[in-house]
């Protein structure tokens, strides 16, 4: 191998490594901050003097970063009949928050 070739593996190793950093400091800081952002949430949701409108919206935000699937297919995409949708979601988060108590 030549020297420069030697160099050129050197940088690229380098370069691979501060990539490296890189990737793993910036996984660090998204996992404290989803982890922030879910304590958050669950306060709302467990706040008394939260709207239901505060509790829905954390209901789906927690239900998209969580993948729990808990949120009807309707309810995010509201359509005919959406209010029926709702008022049934809001009535089943209410049962759920009265089980935790």
């Amino acid at each position: 191998m030549n020297k420069a070739h030697e160099q050129a593996q050197i940088t690229r190793q380098r370069n691979k490594e501060i990539r490296a950093a890189a990737r793993a400091e910036r996984e660090a800081q998204e996992k404290a901050d989803k982890a922030l952002v879910l304590a958050a949430l669950r306060a709302v949701l467990q706040d008394l003097e939260a709207t239901t409108e505060q509790r829905l919206y954390a209901v789906a935000v927690l239900d998209n970063m969580q993948h729990y699937y808990l949120v009807p297919y309707g309810v995010k995409h509201p359509g005919k009949g959406s209010d029926a949708l709702m008022a049934d979601f809001a009535k089943k988060l209410e049962a759920h928050q009265e089980e935790g108590k």
